[in-house]
This record gives C-alpha cells, sequence and structure tokens, in this order.
C-alpha cells in the first residue's frame, strides 16, 4: 500500500492525507482521536525491523484517512473515552525511538564548507546568546530551563533540509514523514493532529534571522501552524526563557508585555560585522535592555570565556574555523 518505507517525501502523492484545517483545543483531542485509537489497537500487528514498523503505520494512516467516513464513524461511535490522544499500544511505540526532547532548531543550511557565510553568522549568533545581560538566570539563556531536556542544548537541531521550509510546515517535517505516533494522532475525520509538539515553546533560526542576529520564539498548533510568535535578538534571550520558561509565559504572554524587548530592541543587525562592533555598536545606540549595559573589556571576557580562540580567528578573517564544540556548555551538560 502506497509508498516504499525509504520513501522521505511520504505522504506527498496521497492527497487524503493532509493536516487537519483548524488548531483544535489539547482537551478536544482525545475526544477526537478515540475512533483512530481504536482502528490502531485492532489493526496493529507486531513487526520485526524498524523498516517494517515505518511501513505499518504509514499504511495505518494511509487506510484511515482514505477510508470512508462511515467507516471512521464506526469505530468513533464503539471507541471507549481516553485521556490521550496517542494512547497506542505499548508495543507499536517501541518500534520507534521518541525524537530527542529539543526544540531549538535551525532551518537553513550551515555546513561551514558549502555556507561558509550562514556558518559564521550562526557561530555569532550563539556566541551573543552568552551575552544574554541576565547573570542571575545563569551565564546563558538555558543554564536554568533549556529547550527540552536534550544534551547540548546550546547547539540547534539541524535540520539539513534540501529546500526551505516555512514555520508552519515544522511539525510536519519533524512527524509525518516518519508517521511518529509518539506526537501525531488522527480525528475522526481523517485529518492529521500534532498531540505532542504543540502548546511547547520552540526557538527556531530561520534564513532571514539567521543574518541579522535573532531567532523566533514559537508555539504551534495541534494543526501545525504558527498559534503565537515572537522575534528576539539572542541576547535578549535570558529574559525571555526567565519569564517564558521557568515562570511559564505562553508566548502571547510575552509578546503583550514585550519579554525581551520592545521591537525597537530587536531591530535586524548586521551579522557581517565584528562581533565586538555589534555589541559597541549596540551599546552606543543604547538599545541594551538594560541602559549602560557592557564595555569592551566584558565583550573580550565573555567571548573568551564561553568561545575560546573566536575572536583570534575572528580577527584574521578565519571565523569559518571555530567548532562549535568549543563553545561552553550549558545546563545539565555542564553537571
Amino acid at each position: 500500500m502506497g509508498q516504499s518505507a525509504s520513501d522521505a517525501s511520504w505522504p506527498a502523492g496521497i492527497p487524503e492525507i493532509h493536516l487537519h484545517p483548524t488548531d483544535l483545543p489539547s482537551d478536544e483531542l482525545p475526544e477526537e482521536a478515540k475512533g483512530w485509537l481504536l482502528f490502531v489497537k485492532k489493526e496493529y500487528q507486531r513487526v520485526s525491523t524498524p523498516e517494517e514498523g515505518l511501513r505499518q503505520r504509514r499504511a495505518l494512516i494511509e487506510k484511515w484517512a482514505t477510508a470512508s467516513q462511515e467507516f471512521r464513524e464506526s469505530y468513533h461511535s464503539r471507541a471507549p473515552a481516553c485521556t490521550s490522544a496517542r494512547d497506542y499500544p505499548a508495543s507499536l511505540l517501541s518500534q520507534q525511538a521518541p525524537r530527542p526532547d529539543k526544540r531549538f532548531l535551525c532551518l537553513p543550511p550551515v555546513d561551514p564548507q558549502t555556507h561558509p557565510r550562514n556558518y559564521i553568522h550562526l557561530v555569532k549568533l550563539l556566541i551573543m546568546m552568552y551575552i544574554h545581560q541576565d547573570e542571575w538566570n545563569g551565564q546563558h539563556p538555558f543554564d536554568q530551563a533549556g529547550p527540552g531536556h536534550a544534551p547540548r542544548s546550546h547547539i540547534p537541531e539541524f535540520l539539513n533540509l534540501a529546500t526551505p521550509i516555512a514555520l508552519n510546515d515544522i511539525l510536519s517535517e519533524l512527524h509525518l514523514s516518519s508517521a511518529d505516533f509518539h506526537a501525531l494522532s488522527m480525528t475522526r475525520s481523517g485529518t492529521v493532529v500534532f498531540a505532542d509538539g504543540s502548546d511547547y515553546t520552540w526557538y527556531v533560526i530561520e534564513e532571514s534571522e539567521l543574518a541579522t542576529g535573532r531567532m523566533t520564539i514559537v508555539e504551534f498548533g495541534s494543526d501545525g501552524s504558527v498559534r503565537d510568535s515572537i522575534v528576539r535578538r539572542a541576547w535578549n534571550m535570558g529574559r525571555v526563557m526567565a519569564f517564558g520558561q521557568s515562570l511559564g509565559r505562553r508566548v502571547a504572554d510575552l509578546e503583550e508585555s514585550c519579554i525581551g524587548g520592545p521591537p525597537q530592541y530587536n531591530e535586524p543587525l548586521n551579522m557581517d560585522r565584528p562581533i565586538i562592533e555589534l555589541l559597541e555598536a549596540t551599546r552606543m545606540d543604547s538599545k541594551f535592555l538594560y541602559e549602560g549595559f557592557g564595555y569592551m573589556d566584558l565583550w573580550v571576557r565573555l567571548i573568551e570565556q564561553n568561545a575560546p580562540g573566536y575572536l583570534d580567528l575572528e580577527a584574521q578573517g578565519r571565523e569559518v574555523e571555530f567548532k562549535l564544540d568549543n563553545l561552553r556548555n550549558v545546563g545539565i551538560d555542564t553537571l
């Protein structure tokens, strides 16, 4: 049925498989998914290889999506109530390791050999996060509460996509092609919803932001759409993390309260400039969150402490040689 298990473009070519058209509240998902969950429990068979597991999960999605509404209602009407839209058999979930809990992503290609300018901008952006003005929150915004619990929280996950994607496509890219039952579910109308990943806060570096020293803080809906988002300069992320992760503020709350600064404190930066010049220009323009924050010796000390060797390489025009592994580990990685 359908395409081969190795086809990373799946479900392209199967028009019946598509996301739900609206963002369903999380408390409505179990009721919407209960018929699908019963169907999976009835149809699922144990497999012996990960490839067979992927093929079976895709086949289940395809069968439910292409079935008649009468067929789906026959399951929904007799399905017991459930508390989770991901109440799958444990043996089915064991076929596939859950995706690492990491919600810090970089969308554009940053290979230092093929995309050196992107790589240099990325290095600067990651260094700038150590200069976040909120030392009471740790030496890095992710020291106290990172974007998930995966290690190396200060380094984003690189999606390495052949073609660019929009924010609205992120959850599909991460979970749909792999038929990731740890994250997705299906509704009584045969559409796909994300029962994990939505409602959380994600931190995403897009192509345009890589060149301007910023990132998007975004919350997705269960349909994969962007529910709320804000853009912040890298060195304004300390306040964002303190209020967002530690105090539980949603992205809409961060925007309403201008956490991480109002728009004039988060304007695009010219990431082709040397990093010290960027910092000094920001200080001179009074565009740090704290007026008068910083001075030359502080910039040098923070950069040498957290990215040893970078300034020497930059002075020689060789910053593309800086290794991300040389950035100081943060949070649980330092314990």
